[in-house]
C-alpha cells in the first residue's frame, strides 16, 4: 500500500506574500474557474491558491488542499489554520509545507509547533497565528482542551461495593491457574473447560455463511460487557446484571459472575457448544475486566474532566469509558 505525499509547494508567510504569489501565477488554461497551482502545474487539482471575497467585503487568499481551504490569509495579518475536519498526516504535511511550521499527528490529535511551543487542535478546530518576521509566528488564539482522568476516591468507592466478590474472584483465579504450554511457551493461565460455560449459560444457535445453524455457548451475558460505545443498550443490560451479582453479597451468585468475567476475557469468546477444549485467560484480566465494566457503568462517579496545560496532547483513552457516543471526531473531548 502506498500513501499520498506532499510535493514541493510555495512557502507563504502572510497575506502580502499570498497576494503577490497569486498575482504571479498564470491560471490553468481551459478551465471554467480560475485555477492557480500552489506547486507544480500538474498538481493544480491537489494544491492551489484561491482568491476569495471582494473589495467591499474584504479579500482573503486560501491555500487549498483538494477542496479544503486549510490555510486562510486575512488582510489584517492573521492566518487561520484548520484541517477542515480531515485530520490526516497528508493535511498536516500540507500545512507544514506551506507555512514552514512543525505540524503532525499525536494520539489522534493535531499538533502544531509554533515558536517552540505545541498548540493542539481537534476535529475542525482553528488556530490563529500571525507572522512576526524571519519565518516566525506568534499565536493569536488557542484552544482549551480537556481529558478524563480517574477520580481515585470515586474509583475506590465503586470497588468497595464489590469488595467481597473481589476476594472471591482472587480465590477463583488462584484455584484455576495452571502452567500450560501455549504458543510454544510456558504460561500461567486460568483454565476453564468449555463444557463448564455450556452448563452455566446454555447454548444458542447462529447461522454460518451457508445458513446452517451452528451451536455455540450462549455468550449474551458477556459479549457486550464493556462495549459502551458500540452497543450501548446491550452494554447497559450486561454490565448492570453483572453489577447486581457482584454487589449482592450472595456467594451463590458469585460463581456465575466470575464465569461471565472469564468468558469476557477468554481468548475464544465465541465457544462451540460441542467443544471440549480448555478456555484460557490471563489471571489479572478478570479483575481488570470487572473494573472496566463497573467504571464504565458508574463513569459519572469515577471520572473527572480536567483542563490540560497548553501544549499537552490529550489522551483519549477514557473517552469511550464515559460517553456512549463517539467523541470529537473520535479524538477526545473538547469542552466549550
Amino acid at each position: 500500500m502506498s500513501f499520498a505525499t506532499i510535493g514541493r509547494l510555495e512557502r507563504l508567510h502572510d497575506f502580502r506574500e499570498a497576494e503577490l504569489f497569486y498575482k504571479s501565477v498564470v491560471p490553468i488554461r481551459g478551465r471554467a474557474e480560475d485555477v492557480r497551482p500552489l506547486g507544480a502545474r500538474r498538481d493544480a487539482d491537489k494544491y492551489r491558491i484561491v482568491k476569495c471575497g471582494n473589495e467591499d467585503k474584504g479579500i482573503e487568499y486560501h491555500a487549498v488542499l483538494y477542496n479544503s481551504g486549510c490555510i486562510r490569509f486575512l488582510p489584517n495579518g492573521e492566518i487561520v489554520i484548520s484541517t477542515c475536519g480531515f485530520n490526516t498526516a497528508l493535511t498536516m504535511s500540507f500545512i507544514a509545507e506551506v507555512l514552514g511550521i512543525g505540524a503532525g499527528r499525536q494520539r489522534g490529535t493535531n499538533v502544531f509547533r509554533i515558536s517552540e511551543q505545541n498548540y493542539i487542535t481537534k476535529g475542525a478546530e482553528e488556530v490563529r497565528i500571525r507572522h512576526i518576521g524571519n519565518g516566525q509566528f506568534e499565536i493569536i488564539s488557542e484552544n482549551k482542551h480537556f481529558q478524563y482522568v480517574i477520580n481515585r476516591t470515586g474509583a475506590n468507592s465503586v470497588r468497595r461495593r464489590s469488595a467481597d466478590f473481589r476476594r472471591y474472584l482472587r480465590g477463583f483465579v488462584s484455584l484455576r491457574t495452571q502452567e500450560v504450554m501455549l504458543y510454544y511457551q510456558k504460561q500461567n493461565l486460568v483454565c476453564i473447560p468449555a463444557s463448564e460455560f455450556r452448563e452455566i449459560f446454555g447454548i444458542m444457535g447462529r447461522p454460518d455463511w451457508h445458513d446452517k445453524v451452528m451451536q455455540f455457548v450462549d455468550n449474551t451475558k458477556w459479549v457486550s460487557l464493556t462495549q459502551k460505545q458500540h452497543a450501548y443498550e446491550e452494554f447497559l443490560k450486561s454490565s448492570s446484571y453483572l453489577d447486581s451479582l457482584v454487589t449482592s453479597g450472595d456467594t451463590s451468585k458469585y460463581d456465575e459472575a466470575a464465569m461471565i468475567l472469564a468468558g469476557a476475557t477468554s481468548a475464544t469468546p465465541h465457544m462451540r457448544a460441542d467443544s471440549n477444549n480448555m478456555m484460557h485467560m490471563t489471571p489479572d484480566a478478570l479483575e481488570d475486566k470487572l473494573d472496566e465494566s463497573q467504571f464504565k457503568l458508574y463513569s459519572k462517579d469515577v471520572f473527572t474532566l480536567v483542563e490540560l496545560p497548553q501544549g499537552k496532547v490529550p489522551n483519549p483513552r477514557y473517552d469511550s469509558w464515559v460517553d456512549p457516543t463517539p467523541s470529537d471526531s473520535q479524538y477526545g473531548r473538547t469542552k466549550a
